[in-house]
Formats: C-alpha cells, structure tokens, sequence
C-alpha cells in the first residue's frame, strides 16, 4: 500500500498493494442494503467476540489484526480511486490552458474537489469508519486484559471516536502519491476528512486538553461534516465510546 496517515492505530499499518487501480468507490445510497450488510458483517454482534479475559487475548489480537487488514484494503481503495481519477483529469487538461484555479499540473481545483466529494460519499467511507470502530474496540478490549486502563487506545485515536460520536462523521487523513508516467514526477495531495476542523471544537480543561467525555464546546457552532455514516454504525459507535471515555474500561459498570 502507498504511504499514508491516519490518526488511528497504535499497532504500525501492515503495507498492502491493491491488486486493481480502477476500484470500486460507488456513492453511498447507489447499492444501500448492500452496503448495510456489509457494514454488519464487518463490525458483528456481540456474539461474535470472545469474553474480555486473559483466557482470550490471542483471539482479540487475532481480531485487530484482522480490522487492521480491514482499514489497509480501505486506504488502498480510496488511494487507488484517487490515483486513477486523478491520471484521466491529468490526461485531460494536460494540453488544454485553463484559466482558473489549478494545481501545478493544470487540473483545475473543482475537479479535484469533485474527486474528494466523491470519496466523502462512497461507500469506501462506510467501511473504513466500520474496520477503524472495530481495530478501536478490539485494542480497548486488549488493553483492558493487560491491565493498561489508562490508555486504552492511542491517543491520536481519541478525537476520531469522539468525531463517531458526537458528529457521525469521519475524522481522517491520508496522503495520496499519484505517479506521472508522462513527466516522470510524482504528486503528493493530503486527503483531508474533517481532520483538521472537527477535533478543535471539544471542550478543554484547565490545561486546555480536550475532554472527550463530553460534547463539541457549546460557545461554538461546529461545521458541517462532509461525511455522514450510516445508521448501522450508531450502536456500534456508542458502545466503543462508553467503554473507553465513561466506563474507561471498566466492566463492572453497566
């Protein structure tokens, strides 16, 4: 897989190479129910996961690990969708003079824009946000079995669970290394989901750290996400948040 940031995992990304460039990033809506068992499928039921016990820690490694293959195949799909559209745009304008705004190699802004936008509501959004739920509860349920109830998950992850819960959106950030065959040069544009906006409005303390057990800061009016995710991933999102922000992984709580 092409390099990349995400504000997500303590374990390091497994590099994966996508087998096909032209992948499949529909709109979200295009095949909905489809999409929704996806979505459950990825994150199960409570049956699906083993007791939160030193008897099953290899099984919940085995479960991140296999979430943290899930959000790699994600990443490359949206990188390889960004790559392909971004190569037709470049072959299109590249003997055309446009005159507004454009990046160095003549692709217009808006175009790129549309890109972006079409990534914001594909179906690719969906699974990620469901693959980075789940590699979140698993290292919470982990941490919890080694006795680590102060971090519970890595604490570049904090605001992104928090972003599931109190914006039902994706906070998410990845660079995107496009290869010009034609002038044998790369380019390299930061894939920015809310990544940079959402976070700054959680309520601080004292010592202006933000406090995740608590909603955006009332005296100011957040954005509006770019991403929307489905209702699928709302019980999901509430249990992993009460488990590591309110009951901070104690389980004796109900």
């Amino acid at each position: 897989m092409k390099k990349l940031l995400i504000p997500l995992l303590s374990l390091p990304i497994i590099a994966t190479f996508a087998s096909n460039l032209v992948v499949n990033v529909n709109r979200w809506k295009s095949d909905e129910q489809n999409v929704r068992e996806k979505i459950n499928f990825i994150i199960g039921t409570d049956e699906d996961y083993p007791e939160i016990s030193e008897e099953y820690l290899n099984s919940w490694i085995r479960i991140h690990d296999s979430a943290i293959l899930g959000v790699n195949k994600s990443n490359a799909a949206i990188d390889d969708y960004f790559t392909y559209e971004y190569r037709n745009l470049y072959n299109k304008y590249k003997d055309v003079d446009y005159k507004g705004a454009k990046d160095n190699y003549g692709i217009p802004k808006f175009e790129v824009d549309n890109v972006f936008e079409a990534i914001y509501r594909s179906d690719e959004v969906q699974y990620q946000s469901a693959y980075t739920l789940k590699a979140l509860y698993s290292e919470a349920c982990i941490n919890i079995i080694k006795g680590n109830f102060n971090i519970l998950i890595n604490p570049s992850s904090e605001s992104v669970l928090w972003c599931f819960k109190y914006f039902n959106a994706l906070c998410y950030f990845q660079w995107l290394k496009v290869w010009i065959y034609e002038v044998s040069t790369s380019v390299e544009i930061g894939l920015s989901i809310d990544f940079y906006t959402l976070p700054n409005y959680a309520s601080v303390d004292e010592n202006y750290e933000p406090i995740y057990q608590k909603g955006p800061n009332p005296a100011y009016k957040a954005p509006t996400p770019v991403t929307s995710l489905s209702s699928d991933l709302k019980p999901f999102i509430e249990k992993v948040y009460d488990l590591v922000f309110i009951k901070k992984g104690d389980l004796t709580k109900s």
